[in-house]
């Protein structure tokens, strides 16, 4: 992909140059400003449409060699239950458990002391 590079890196030069801007790859706008002289617009056009081909080049080179798999784990919808994505940090999952703990604590100092059972500790989560 180093061959793309060699032709993005003076075209954005350019449309920098041109609207006097400092913008790395990633902060270049999808869409050029109306107020634009022409040749920055000439620019930004180039610049997409080369960043557009080295993604489809990308694309291709992962398509070429990636290995197909079936996911066969497809989740039914309940809307009983609210589905969470991580990442979790160790730290968030730590703060749960201390919480959980401390309620855990002053409800049995409440309470006669007797052993712990999932349905206790689904009541004190409530």
């Amino acid at each position: 992909m180093d061959g793309y590079q060699l032709i993005l890196d003076p075209v954005r030069k350019r449309l920098n140059a041109t609207l006097k801007q400092g913008w790395e790859e990633w902060e270049i706008p999808r869409d050029s400003d109306e107020t634009w002289p022409t040749a920055a617009k000439e620019f930004h056009a180039e610049w997409w449409k080369q960043r557009i081909a080295r993604q489809k080049a990308i694309d291709a080179s992962i398509a070429a060699k990636a290995d197909f798999e079936y996911l066969y784990d497809k989740p039914y919808e309940d809307n009983k239950k609210v589905r969470v994505a991580g990442p979790f940090t160790v730290e968030s999952l730590l703060r749960t458990v201390c919480w959980l703990w401390m309620r855990m604590k002053t409800s049995l100092r409440r309470r006669e002391p007797r052993m712990l059972t999932r349905g206790t500790l689904r009541t004190l989560s409530r």
